[in-house]
């Protein structure tokens, strides 16, 4: 290797006419330098910005979501729920429910959708990391919105004195002779501001699983998802199995890369190029 090295550093450096093909020699290489450090600044930030999308997700996203195959709930039982607890592989579990609501504070409004948890939900997610104020409690008509959602309306924290109203349409169906009677809509205080992305912030107002119910007129055991949170050992595809197996064919379950596909999509296609 000692020879090849001494040719090219005599080449480079020797003080001949060819004075310019040693300038364009050194100008290339310096190119090429460029060119890979470029590269790999370009393929450090892909690496980055997939961990902090991914990030995100597991944020808020459970290990496998339980969703109605058709219409919006799913009826889980206490006898279904007792089974289901059984099931080896689910470290936890929340039921949840969800549906677009109309909010009013003062002169302001907006839409979002009212994510009704239940108190194992902390469990199963790590969101309340991302509040600022405190996560809403169980007895009280008390709600988490968006940061996004917090600038649009402004309503505060702990504001006793001008509450916000979520506002919803009565399920059912016929003619409704009153336009008041056509909506149901309760009063809730605001405990806390969660801060996750753009599009998480401008979607959800948290609330309570009984509020929630409360608020769309749902029986007790009605629910639009049950989120489930693995175990470190658990084997994702036989869990599923296990829980297709007790509700039949009425619903059916994502994994958080589906309930992501466009985000896996295009960090996949990255990872490719």
């Amino acid at each position: 290797m000692k020879f090849p090295f001494y040719i090219a550093k005599r080449y480079l450096f020797s003080k001949s006419s060819n004075n310019a093909i040693n300038i364009i020699t050194i100008i290339a290489a310096i190119g090429v330098f460029a060119g890979a450090f470029s590269l790999f600044i370009v393929l450090s930030g892909f690496s980055g910005l997939r961990e902090f999308s991914l990030a995100f997700a597991n944020e808020f996203d459970p290990d496998l979501k339980v969703i109605p195959k058709t219409g919006k709930t799913i009826t889980f039982s206490k006898n279904l729920e007792e089974e289901f607890a059984k099931i080896d592989g689910i470290a936890n579990y929340s039921k949840t429910i969800e549906e677009r609501v109309f909010l009013e504070y003062k002169e302001k409004t907006a839409w979002a959708f009212i994510k009704g948890v239940d108190e194992r939900y902390q469990q199963v997610t790590v969101i309340d990391s991302s509040v600022d104020g405190t996560w809403f409690t169980s007895s009280e008509p008390q709600v988490v919105i968006g940061a996004d959602i917090s600038r649009k309306l402004n309503p505060g924290i702990f504001n006793y004195n001008r509450p916000m109203r979520l506002i919803v349409p009565k399920p059912g169906k016929g003619q409704v002779t009153n336009p008041a009677d056509a909506f149901n809509q309760k009063s809730v205080v605001v405990s806390g501001i969660y801060n996750i992305n753009s599009d998480l912030n401008d979607k959800y107002v948290f609330s309570n699983i009984a509020f929630a119910q409360s608020l769309l007129d749902l029986d007790k055991n009605t629910y639009s998802a049950i989120e489930v949170k693995l175990t470190a050992e658990a084997d994702a595809e036989k869990v599923k199995a296990a829980i297709l197996k007790l509700f039949g064919n009425s619903v059916e379950i994502r994994t958080r890369a589906q309930l992501n596909d466009v985000l896996y999509k295009m960090l996949n296609t990255e990872n490719l190029a």
